[in-house]
C-alpha cells in the first residue's frame, strides 16, 4: 500500500477519525502495507470503539466471539453486539426489515451538509445492525444449548444415588419399602428437573407453597449423605476417593506410612487391601443407611473418612413435603456439595468439615468448608458448579466458591440473590471503591493466582489511609516501593513492573502458557472447521463430527491441569495421563501409515499412553518433555497448517538450539544406526533372559515395533532403557524407517542368529520449509539427539 496513504490514515487516526482507526486495525492485524503488529492493531480498534464507532464495536465483538487475536469471551462479545444494536437503534432509528434498505439515500447534498466528520452510509449501518442482531441470537442459542447440556448431565448424575440404592436393595432382597424410597426420590428429582428446564416463576411458587410435611433440613442432609457414599463406595468409583482408603490403611498399619496412591493401584498386595476395604465399606454403609440417623453416620465417617461438624440444621424449625419440590431441590444441593467434599478432601491433620445452615434476614444460607490441599484434580466432569449456578438463577439465589489460603479450604455457598442485589443498589459507591479488593480475592483465593503478580494502583491519594486500612483488614501486604509515590515516574515504574511479569520466564510458565495457547488454537480451529479433527483418522469408521464434543471437553480439561502458581514439587503425571487418555485401545496409528508424519505422531502418542499407564518411567518429567508430547498430541489430533504455530514457537523456547538446521544425511544415518542397534541389543538381551527364543519377523524389527515389544517384555526396565528419549527416537525412525533385505535366520546351540542387509529410507529434512513445525522441531531435537555438527 502507498506510504502516502498510510501516513494520511495515521494523521486522521491521531485526530480521532474512527474510520481511519478501523482501517489501520485491519492493516496492522494482517501486516498489509505496514509491519504486522497485533497490539497496535488492537489499540486502533479500541480507540474507535471507545468513540462509539459502530463498525469498530462490531469488529471488536466479533473478535471476542471467535477468538481472533484475543481469547474467546462470550460476555464481551454479547456486550459489544448489544452496543451496536442500541447505538444504531437510538441514533439512526434503524429497523430489522431488509426492505427498508432500499429506501436509504446516502449521497444527497442534505446528508453531506449534516455531517461534521466522516460517517458510514446508512445502508452499511443497517447491515451492521442486522448482523449484530444475528450474532446475539447465535450467542443466546449457544447459551441455551450449554444450559441444556448441563441439565441433562446432572439429570444422569443425580439419578446415580437413587439407582445405587435401588440396585443394592434388589440385590440383597431388602424390604420393598427401601426400593420404594428410591423410586420416590427419582420421581421428586424428575419433577425438579422439569421445573428447572421450564418456568422459574412456577418453580419459585411451588417452593413457597411447600410448607407442610415431615421433612426437615436435617432429614434431607441425612438422605443426601447416605446417597453420596452409596455412589462413591461402589467399585467403579473407588478411585475418586482413593485418598481416604490410603489414609485409613496407613492409620490401621495395613500399608507402610510412605505408601502412595499409585501403589494401591499398581502394587498387587496393596491393591488387594484396597479392594477388600472397598467391599467392606460399601456393605457397612448400605446396612447403616437402612435406619441411620445423622449422628450415627457422623461417627462412622469420623472413623473411616474425617469428622463432620453440623451447625444450624436441627435448630431451623422448617418442615416440608418429603420428596416434594423443596425436598428434591435441597437434596440436589446437599448431594452435589457432599460429593465434592469427599472427592477433594485432603488433610493430614483430619481437619473438620463444617456444614452450616443459618437464617439471614429473609433467606437461608448454606455453606460447606472443605479442608483440602488438592487443586485442579480431574475427578469428575467439573459441571457440578455450573449446574448449581443454574439452579441459583432459577430461584433468585446465588452460588459461589471461595478458596482461602489460611487453611486452604473451599467454601460453597447458596444464598438469596435479591438481598445481595438490594444491598449493592443501596451502596453502589461503596461497591466501586472496594471492587479492586473483590477482584484480588477472586484472583488469589478462587483461582490461586500468585499474589506477587498482583499490583494495586490508585489515583485516590486522599484516600491512602482508608486504602491501607482495607489492606490491613484483608491481610494484603502493601508494596512499599510504589505506594507513596506521586511523581511522574509512577507510570514508568508501573510499566517496568508489568513488563517484568508479562512474559513467561521460568520453564514452567512457558509450558503453562504454551499449553493454554495451544488448546485455544485447537478450539478455534475445530469451532470453525470441525473437519480439522484428524484424530478420527486413527479410529475405525469414525467421522470428525463424532468427536467434536469430546475434543472440546479434552481441550478444556487440559487447560485446568497446570496450576497458575508453579508447585514446589512438580509432577506432570496427571496432565500426561489426561493428554494421552484418548489414545486408548480404539486408536490405531496403522490406519494412517500412508502418511509418515501422521503415523509417527500417532505411534508416539499411543506408546506414551501405554507407557504412562503401565510403567513408572514417566513419573518425573521435565517441562520440555511435557512440551514435546503436547506438541505431538496437537499435531496428531488436529490438522493445523504445516506452518509453525505461535504456541509451538513459545514451547520450543524450552529447547536450546541455534538457528539453521544441522541435520545432514551422514549425521542422521549415524544416529539411526546407533540408536537402532542399541535398542535391538537391549531387546534381544531381554528375550534371552526370559528364554523367549524365537526368530523376529522383518516387521517386528522395525524400530517402533521393536521398542513396543521391548517395553512389553520388560515392564520393570531391567535393561535400563530411556523410554522418554525413546519417544524422540521414534520421531526420527518413524520418518526414516529401516528397510531390511535378504534376511537369513539360523539356530545354533540354542540361540538364533539373524543376518540381513539394511538401510534407512532417509527423510529429506533439507526440503522442509524453514517456517514449518517439523523443521523447527527437528532443529530443536537435533542437539539432544547428537545430530548437531
Amino acid at each position: 500500500m502507498d506510504e502516502k496513504i498510510i501516513a494520511y490514515l495515521k494523521q486522521q487516526a491521531a485526530n480521532n477519525t474512527t474510520p481511519a482507526q478501523v482501517i489501520l486495525y485491519f492493516l496492522y492485524r494482517d501486516g498489509n502495507g505496514v509491519e504486522q503488529n497485533k497490539q497496535t492493531a488492537w489499540q486502533h480498534l479500541n480507540a474507535a470503539a471507545q468513540s462509539h464507532d459502530p463498525l469498530a464495536l462490531y469488529v471488536r465483538a466479533s473478535a471476542y466471539f471467535i477468538g481472533q487475536g484475543v481469547s474467546i469471551n462470550r460476555s464481551q462479545a454479547n456486550t459489544g453486539f448489544n452496543q451496536v444494536v442500541r447505538l444504531l437503534e437510538e441514533k439512526d432509528q434503524l429497523t430489522t426489515h431488509f426492505a427498508d434498505i432500499q429506501q436509504f439515500k446516502t449521497n444527497t447534498q442534505a446528508d453531506k451538509e449534516k455531517k461534521e466528520k466522516p460517517d458510514y452510509p446508512r445502508s452499511i449501518k443497517q447491515w451492521l445492525f442486522l448482523l449484530a442482531q444475528t450474532k446475539l441470537r447465535e450467542l443466546q442459542e449457544q447459551e441455551a444449548k450449554l444450559k441444556l447440556e448441563e441439565l441433562l448431565a446432572m439429570v444422569a448424575h443425580k439419578f446415580r444415588g437413587a439407582l445405587s440404592s435401588l440396585e443394592y436393595s434388589l440385590e440383597y432382597q431388602l424390604p420393598a419399602t427401601v426400593s420404594l424410597k428410591a423410586v420416590h426420590e427419582m420421581d421428586g428429582l424428575l419433577k425438579v428437573f422439569l421445573a428447572i428446564s421450564a418456568d422459574s416463576n412456577n418453580l419459585q411458587q411451588q417452593l413457597r407453597e411447600d410448607t407442610q410435611g415431615e421433612a426437615t433440613f436435617l432429614s434431607v442432609l441425612t438422605h443426601a449423605c447416605g446417597d453420596v457414599l452409596k455412589q462413591l463406595l461402589t467399585a467403579g468409583r473407588k478411585f475418586q476417593i482413593i485418598q481416604h482408603y490410603l489414609a485409613y490403611a496407613i492409620k490401621q498399619n495395613l500399608v507402610p506410612e510412605n505408601t502412595q496412591p499409585d501403589d494401591l493401584a499398581y502394587n498387587p498386595t496393596y491393591h488387594k487391601i484396597w479392594k477388600h476395604l472397598q467391599k467392606q465399606w460399601e456393605q457397612e454403609w448400605n446396612e447403616l443407611c437402612l435406619n441411620a440417623e445423622m449422628t450415627t453416620m457422623q461417627h462412622w465417617l469420623a472413623l473411616h473418612f474425617f469428622p463432620i461438624h453440623i451447625e444450624g440444621f436441627a435448630e431451623q424449625q422448617v418442615s416440608f413435603n418429603e420428596y416434594g419440590q423443596k425436598y428434591s431441590l435441597l437434596l440436589i444441593l446437599f448431594t452435589e456439595t457432599l460429593v465434592n467434599v469427599f472427592k477433594y478432601y485432603a488433610s493430614d491433620q483430619a481437619t473438620v468439615v463444617t456444614l452450616r445452615l443459618q437464617k439471614i434476614t429473609q433467606h437461608y444460607q448454606f455453606s460447606c468448608t472443605n479442608p483440602t490441599s488438592q487443586k485442579k484434580i480431574l475427578k469428575g466432569s467439573a459441571r457440578g458448579h455450573g449446574f448449581l449456578s443454574l439452579i441459583a438463577g432459577k430461584i433468585n439465589a446465588q452460588f459461589h466458591v471461595e478458596q482461602t489460603q489460611v487453611n486452604d479450604s473451599a467454601t460453597e455457598t447458596l444464598d438469596d440473590l435479591d438481598a445481595i442485589l438490594e444491598l449493592y443498589d443501596r451502596n453502589e459507591a461503596e461497591l466501586k471503591r472496594t471492587a479492586g479488593y473483590q477482584i484480588y480475592l477472586e484472583l488469589v483465593m478462587n483461582l490461586g493466582f500468585p499474589k506477587e503478580r498482583v499490583l494495586f494502583v490508585s489515583n485516590h491519594g486522599n484516600e491512602l489511609q482508608s486504602i491501607e486500612a482495607a489492606f490491613k483488614t484483608a491481610k494484603i501486604r502493601v508494596n512499599d516501593q510504589i505506594r507513596n509515590k506521586k511523581e511522574k515516574t509512577d507510570r514508568d515504574a508501573i510499566q517496568t513492573w508489568l513488563a517484568e511479569r508479562c512474559e513467561p520466564k521460568t520453564d514452567y510458565d512457558i509450558l503453562r502458557k504454551g499449553v493454554f495457547l495451544g488448546c485455544q488454537a485447537a478450539q478455534a480451529l475445530i469451532r470453525d472447521q470441525p473437519e480439522k479433527i484428524q484424530f478420527c483418522e486413527f479410529i475405525k469408521n469414525a467421522k470428525p463430527a463424532d468427536f467434536l464434543a469430546d475434543m472440546r471437553d479434552y481441550l478444556t480439561t487440559l487447560q485446568t491441569l497446570l496450576p497458575i502458581k508453579e508447585p514446589r514439587e512438580k509432577s506432570f503425571k496427571l496432565f500426561i495421563r489426561a493428554l494421552t487418555h484418548e489414545w486408548e485401545d480404539k486408536a490405531e496409528p496403522d490406519k494412517a501409515k500412508k502418511d509418515r508424519l501422521k503415523y509417527t505422531l500417532g505411534e508416539i502418542m499411543k506408546c506414551a499412553r501405554n507407557w504412562t499407564t503401565h510403567t513408572k518411567e514417566f513419573n518425573h518429567l521435565a517441562e520440555k518433555d511435557v512440551a514435546f508430547l503436547f506438541m505431538v498430541a496437537m499435531r496428531a489430533m488436529f490438522a493445523f497448517s504445516p506452518t509453525l504455530q505461535e504456541y509451538e514457537k513459545l514451547l520450543l523456547k524450552l529447547y536450546e538450539y541455534d538457528d539453521g538446521l544441522n541435520v545432514d544425511n551422514a549425521a542422521l544415518t549415524q544416529y539411526l544406526v546407533k540408536t537402532y542397534t542399541s535398542a535391538l541389543g537391549k531387546y534381544t538381551k531381554r528375550l534371552a533372559e526370559i528364554q523367549k527364543l524365537e526368530p523376529l519377523s522383518v516387521e517386528q524389527m522395525h524400530f517402533i515395533s521393536l521398542l513396543k515389544k521391548m517395553q512389553w517384555h520388560d515392564k520393570e526396565n531391567s535393561q535400563d532403557y530411556d523410554y522418554k528419549q525413546g519417544l524422540h527416537e521414534m520421531l526420527w525412525h518413524g520418518l526414516s524407517p529401516i528397510k531390511i533385505e535378504n534376511p537369513d535366520y539360523r539356530q545354533d546351540t540354542g540361540k538364533f542368529y539373524f543376518e540381513c542387509d539394511y538401510q534407512f529410507d532417509l527423510y529429506n529434512y533439507g526440503q522442509i520449509p524453514s517456517d514449518s513445525f517439523l523443521y523447527a522441531l527437528a532443529q530443536a531435537l537435533s542437539i539432544g539427539s547428537s545430530l548437531s555438527q
